[in-house]
């Protein structure tokens, strides 16, 4: 899949950055855990979250290779997955709280959007958040001739569970 837009993770130098002292600036961040991808998508919901609230993302440090020995990790684990549902408007009326920061934003279910404009805005980030690593495409591309061509292999990723197996 190529992307006809770039999605830019870094503004422009005219950009106007919020200083934390403009009483107006708001922000919202979130705590990102599991693998990469999992990371990934968690930033795709933050930013989406972040541009309708209205609010400057503050994106944290991505954790590499942290998943079986995280703390963190294994409480959201354990956690009952979306027990309480928060409405779009209700996060729009906290304008007086500075900083929102939620523990996880990751699962492609995290954020129910019924508005078409949202939905868009959801489907464009994810579109732009796909992996453009001209390396790793053109090995991957090699790969895919020596096995006969794109058309001719089939793969497959298979999971049993995140985290080591262990064997009884």
């Amino acid at each position: 899949m190529e992307a006809t837009e770039v999605l830019h993770l870094h503004p422009p130098e005219d950009w106007p950055v919020p200083s934390i002292l403009d009483e107006s600036a708001r922000y919202l961040s979130y705590l990102p855990h599991s693998g990469f991808h999992n990371q990934r998508i968690a930033l795709t919901n933050a930013f989406v979250l972040s541009t309708l609230l209205n609010r400057t993302l503050l994106v944290p440090p991505i954790t590499i290779d942290i998943y079986e020995s995280s703390e963190t990790t294994s409480q959201l684990d354990k956690a009952p997955k979306f027990s309480n549902r928060i409405d779009l408007v209700d996060l729009r009326a906290l304008d007086g709280v500075k900083l929102l920061e939620f523990g996880s934003l990751f699962s492609v279910a995290r954020l129910v959007l019924s508005r078409e404009d949202s939905f868009h805005l959801y489907s464009r980030t994810e579109k732009l958040m796909v992996f453009n690593e001209p390396i790793l495409d053109a090995a991957s591309d090699a790969i895919a001739q020596r096995l006969g061509g794109r058309d001719s292999y089939i793969a497959v990723h298979l999971r049993i569970g995140d985290g080591f197996s262990v064997a009884s």
